[in-house]
């Protein structure tokens, strides 16, 4: 009998060890979008409680207007070390149209040059998945 619960013991052990994994980063499932300016970027959609309020008032309006803005995601990156979110649209007529630093002010590409930009950003996630469908009239 003894014997027959050491070797439950010690079954149990090996099957918990080898299931549970660490607390690593490594071993934690991540899902990922491809985005066709970022490429294959980490998603991390979080509560809009957590995104800066003119952020949250951007969603809502993108939300309300399908028509103008479909299918959309944010971004959330770094560059030169500051925070910066970026809204891809399909329909957008330019590709880095909407980026902005985190106080909301908008990155002006006359002074900036984007593909420097895109080389130089970094630790891209997504944050926000609109979910509008465009509606033709």
């Amino acid at each position: 009998m003894k014997k027959l619960l050491f070797i439950s013991l010690l079954l149990s052990a090996v099957f918990c060890l080898s299931s549970c994994g660490s607390d690593s980063d490594d071993n934690e499932a991540v899902a990922y979008i491809e985005n066709p300016v970022l490429g294959k970027v980490a998603v991390d959609i979080s509560s809009t409680e957590t995104t800066p309020e003119w952020l949250n008032t951007m969603i809502k309006k993108m939300d309300a207007d399908k028509d103008m803005y479909g299918t959309y995601s944010i971004f959330k990156g770094e560059w030169q070390g500051q925070t910066i979110y970026f809204i891809y649209s399909p329909l957008a007529s330019c590709v880095f149209c909407e980026v902005y630093y985190a106080d909301g002010k908008h990155i002006d590409w006359n002074a900036e040059d984007v593909e420097s930009f895109n080389k130089a950003t970094k630790n891209w996630r997504c944050i926000y998945k609109g979910q509008n469908e465009l509606v033709w009239k």
